[in-house]
């Protein structure tokens, strides 16, 4: 099933929207403009978000791109200036051209080893990004433009370890001020000894500091409780992860 190309086009007093299970391509401009929209809940059988899908939906706060998703078309999210964070689901290979152009209110992004293409311009105007994290080993080969207007001095680059001096060769990546290594799977600059520690390793959610009588709760991106207990290393699917450990919630993505 298929949501037609500017099915919703313009739709100014859509505020939410829940695209079912049944629908495996979202069609090019098929909610452009809807500048009253949200929240939008992504059915997992979708594969295509084609161009300019949500295109100017500025009042768009979250978004959770479902691991069925392929292909991000172009010009799919550019000008939803309402985003904060984007996290690529580890399906996605090909993020299209000025993808998330202008989500100038973006301030973190995650790109999976999955990516095997970058289009142009594709986080071009972001100027509030202060991170990026990369899980792909070898640079992929990006033109000028991807990060065009992004401050390269204040925004820092998460790399995989053992490729730190691969992204400091690499045409583009290498304008990035600070090149840091993603820490099992977490981007981590410096671990306090004594201090709660959680990140993912190996398909696993690891909690380092553990305090007695502290008990552990991992809930999925949809809510759904996943674990409840105190063992300090919890096998997981992968996917993205909410841990509490007290007052304390960290987010960690599993691969």
């Amino acid at each position: 099933t298929t949501i037609g190309n500017s099915a919703f086009n313009g739709c100014s007093g859509l505020t939410s929207i829940t695209i079912p299970n049944s629908v495996t391509t979202i069609g090019n401009w098929a909610f452009f403009d809807c500048s009253g929209l949200t929240a939008i809940t992504i059915g997992n059988s979708v594969t295509t978000i084609g161009n300019s899908a949500f295109n100017g939906c500025s009042r768009l706060m979250a978004i959770t791109i479902p691991n069925s998703v392929t292909t991000i078309g172009d010009w799919a999210f550019s000008g939803c200036t309402g985003l904060t964070s984007i996290t690529i689901p580890n399906s996605v290979t090909t993020i299209g051209n000025n993808a998330f152009d202008t989500c100038s209110g973006l301030t973190s992004i995650t790109i999976p080893n999955s990516v095997t293409t970058i289009g142009e311009g594709v986080f071009s105007h972001c100027i509030g990004l202060q991170e990026i994290k990369v899980y792909i080993e070898e640079p992929i080969n990006i033109i000028d433009n991807v990060f065009g207007f992004v401050d390269y001095s204040t925004c820092k680059l998460y790399v995989p370890q053992g490729s730190i001096d691969k992204y400091k060769n690499a045409a583009v990546w290498n304008k990035f001020s600070t090149i840091l290594a993603l820490t099992d799977g977490s981007a981590i600059e410096g671990v306090d000894e004594d201090k709660l520690n959680v990140y993912s390793v190996d398909g696993k959610v690891v909690i380092k500091n553990l305090r007695e009588g502290e008990a552990i709760s991992i809930c999925n991106t949809t809510g759904q409780n996943v674990y409840q207990g105190n063992e300090t290393e919890v096998p997981l699917n992968k996917g993205i992860y909410f841990v509490k450990v007290g007052t304390i919630v960290s987010k960690v993505m599993v691969q």
